[in-house]
């Protein structure tokens, strides 16, 4: 059983609506909170997710049904799962980032997996995946140093190296020794359309040096140049400092500047600094073309554990601009996974996770930051009473339908007892409320003075390309998921109102698994289907049937009682095909699917 939290007055107002295929009507900001995932294993979202052109959301990440296996989920502008499959590309795959090549609609998607070419060690794959169905398309495996080789993100370059290749991919990551696993490079791969390896080259000097993000310039000076962002101890061989690199996007070297390679100190002698994400400003006309990245840092002074920070680094990322560092300001980890620049003014929205306490484990956070004065703005926190972590967010801007601009958070949640763990997806609107889940949080507010070193390029290394031949290639298998909103809702305080006006006091509606059974599935055209859910408080609700271009073929109304409530709809004259079971309370939407066969 899920439980969601939500207002009540007098009855509450509950509808139902079958649908085929995309919604047609106009459709409220969507906001959302749902997991995915198999209820006996442990499935974690990592650092892919983005809106979709056409609509909807793409997410990745990795099940531990046994190896474990990459999984990639598409889903609808509610959140409800389209399709969603593992991958195995290896004895052991993971999926870490996506992109959507637009002109296609298919899906590319990153990760590394272990022993694909046969060396026991982990080679970095890319796939080319069909938007409508997740099948694989094409993919290629790379092994550069024949140790382990990861990647952990993936962009599409706009304007290419010196404007002359657009629409090439690149991959970012590290690549280690094969005779000790801890002497490591950062890895930039380039790859064209079809997945072939452009380049690759390391960076480093073979001591722990790795990326988790890349960029792409897209503001002068030095457009199509790449920045890229991890950590590394090569400069006091103990700590760890964040480090930057930026370089040509022609062929990977590092020329005059702005282009150089970075290391930054936050915490002085005995602090760890590390980045785990990175974007070069291109809408910020004060700052253009400055590196911004996101991560944390535990060598605040008078904090003696992690805190999340986000760093400004100008055009030239040896040239300090400033820091902020936010958490609980105590003795828990706080970190920032991920950050995106959205518009108008090129501020950027991190995520992470922080244990800031009272809020029960690891939360989830939304936190603004004001590039121009790095202040903290807004911030947000969502979870249950266990570990849920932030690791991706993307601007949800774009969508076809008339939806209100806000951010889409991948991620994983641990409170769904006595689940191991399910990816878990977030939705906000542009004041960072999901509709569910929702805390508003003040972190403390801290600036901090950076010292920021330069080092020559210390190793330069072209990996080799394995094709698809290294291992065997991967036939997608289809992934169960429960939906729901997520885990028990903290409560936002004050009257006690959770996004529908007139109302003041909390109630608890809660629904079966999946908010909604539709049995049986698939059902015969002309058989009775039975519709059931669970309500802790009497409703009105609306049931509908819509064909695919939104015309409703069917509507009834009636009135459900507290407790389980069971209703059969005729099925007569209803066309083949799969339908979504839609139910809406208060605004609030979940889907699960059902197929409709000849008699």
């Amino acid at each position: 059983m899920r439980t969601l939290h939500l207002p009540r007055h007098g009855r509450l107002a509950v509808a139902l609506t079958i649908v085929l295929g995309m919604w047609s009507t106009p459709l409220l900001a969507q906001r959302f909170q749902v997991h995915y995932g198999n209820a006996s294993t442990s499935d974690q979202g990592l650092h892919g997710v983005k809106q979709l052109s056409t609509g909807g959301y793409v997410a990745v990440g990795e099940s531990f049904t046994g190896g474990p296996d990459a999984v990639v989920i598409r889903t609808d502008i509610t959140g409800a799962q389209v399709w969603a499959n593992t991958y195995q590309i290896g004895t052991a795959s993971h999926a870490t980032d996506v992109v959507e090549d637009v002109p296609t609609g298919n899906l590319i998607v990153c990760g590394y997996a272990t022993d694909p070419c046969g060396n026991s060690t982990d080679d970095i794959f890319i796939m080319r995946l069909k938007g409508a169905t997740g099948t694989i398309l094409n993919l290629q495996v790379y092994d550069g140093s024949r140790g382990d080789d990861q990647a952990w993100k993936i962009i599409e370059t706009q304007f290419g190296g010196g404007g002359t290749n657009p629409g090439d991919f690149v991959v970012a990551g590290f690549e280690a020794s094969p005779s000790n696993p801890l002497s490591r490079n950062g890895i930039l791969l380039r790859v064209d359309a079809t997945l072939t390896q452009i380049w690759m080259h390391s960076y480093g000097n073979a001591q722990n040096n790795y990326f988790y993000g890349v960029d792409e310039v897209t503001a002068a000076p030095g457009i199509g140049d790449l920045v890229a962002a991890g950590g590394s101890n090569a400069r006091s061989g103990s700590t760890t400092d964040i480090f930057v690199v930026r370089a040509s996007g022609i062929n990977g070297s590092i020329g005059l500047p702005p282009q150089n390679m970075s290391w930054t100190d936050l915490g002085g002698s005995n602090g760890n600094d590390e980045a785990r994400s990175v974007r070069s400003l291109g809408n910020n006309a004060q700052f253009p073309g400055y590196t911004v990245v996101a991560g944390f840092t535990d060598g605040v002074p008078g904090i003696n554990s992690e805190e999340a920070c986000v760093v400004m680094l100008k055009a030239d990322p040896c040239l300090f601009g400033s820091a902020v560092y936010f958490g609980d300001g105590g003795p828990r980890s706080d970190r920032a996974m991920d950050l995106v620049e959205y518009p108008p003014n090129g501020n950027v929205m991190v995520t992470g996770y922080t244990s800031a306490p009272n809020f029960g484990g690891r939360d989830v956070f939304l936190q603004d930051i004001n590039t121009g004065a790095m202040t903290l703005g807004a911030g947000a926190v969502y979870g249950g009473s266990a570990d849920d972590e932030g690791w991706s967010v993307g601007y949800a801007g774009n969508s076809i339908l008339p939806e209100t601009p806000g951010f889409i958070v991948n991620g994983i949640t641990k409170s769904i007892v006595p689940d191991p763990g399910q990816i878990y997806l977030i939705k906000t609107d542009a004041t960072l409320d999901s509709k569910c889940n929702w805390t508003a949080w003040n972190a403390p507010n801290g600036q901090v003075s950076g010292q920021t070193t330069c080092g020559q390029m210390a190793d330069l290394a072209i990996g080799r390309q394995c094709g698809p031949s290294c291992g065997v290639t991967p036939q997608p298998t289809t992934w169960g998921t429960g939906i729901c909103y997520g885990p028990q809702a903290h409560d936002r305080g004050g009257n006690g109102n959770d996004g529908v006006s007139g109302v003041d006091a909390p109630a608890v509606i809660t629904f079966t698994e999946g908010n909604v059974s539709s049995y049986p599935n698939p059902v015969p055209s002309g058989t009775p289907l039975n519709i059931r859910f669970d309500l802790h408080a009497n409703a009105s609700a609306d049931v509908s049937v819509a064909d695919i271009v939104g015309r409703v073929i069917a509507q009834q109304s009636i009135e459900a009682s507290s407790g389980s409530t069971l209703h059969v709809m005729n099925t007569d004259g209803w066309p083949a095909g799969a339908y979504l079971v839609r139910v809406t309370i208060g605004g609030r939407s979940s889907t699960t699917r059902i197929v409709v066969t000849g008699r």
